[in-house]
């Protein structure tokens, strides 16, 4: 899948499931989610991950610091993609995110908007890795720091946490975010 896909797909439907359940993958409720974000795995659920997701053609980001037991690094970057198929990572390490272009993967950066100090840290790196978007948690905080980003506007922004109705999914969307991951389930066919 490449970006200009994904986008298209985040115009039909801007909300990405956040989960950890594979239930996702098959469950009729959820057929119509394209995108899922994965959390909280390891190495040892990789099986049950293959198993859920060849049954499926269901495009899969893995927040790679939730995993455990495979590193930030160019060895564990490489093996998402050759052995589990991962087209897209999700990290706040400039190093994996470096490794995952390298590779030919879609890069999500993540950046904490703690205070204006983080913000302007993220930005730089931001500038620097040149990720393909952008996922600012909390995500309500684009609307609060939305003029701290600075060149952030001309990125392709996902917004993730503190998130807890519809109506702040549309908001988020009419303030730039071109996509929304929530792990509230009520909030994922929002859009059908």
């Amino acid at each position: 899948m490449t970006i200009s896909e994904l986008l298209t797909i985040f115009k039909e439907n801007p909300v990405i499931p956040c989960t950890n359940d594979l239930g996702i993958y098959t469950d009729e409720k959820y057929k119509k989610s394209d995108v899922i974000l994965l959390y909280d795995f390891s190495i040892f659920d990789i099986r049950k991950f293959k198993l859920a997701a060849g049954e499926s053609n269901k495009f899969t980001i893995f927040s790679l610091e939730t995993m455990t037991g495979i590193a930030n690094d160019d060895e564990g970057v490489r093996f998402l993609k050759d052995f589990l198929g991962i087209k897209a990572i999700e990290s706040s390490s400039p190093r994996a995110l470096s490794s995952a272009r390298k590779t030919g993967m879609i890069t999500i950066q993540t950046i904490f908007s703690f205070d204006s100090k983080s913000i302007a840290k993220a930005v730089k790196m931001m500038e620097e890795i040149k990720p393909d978007f952008i996922d600012i948690r909390p995500g309500i905080s684009l609307l609060k720091f939305k003029t701290l980003f600075g060149s952030i506007e001309k990125r392709n922004i996902i917004c993730s946490g503190l998130i807890s109705s519809a109506e702040e999914i549309k908001l988020l969307i009419e303030n730039g975010a071109v996509a929304i991951t929530t792990s509230k389930n009520h909030l994922w066919n929002q859009y059908y």
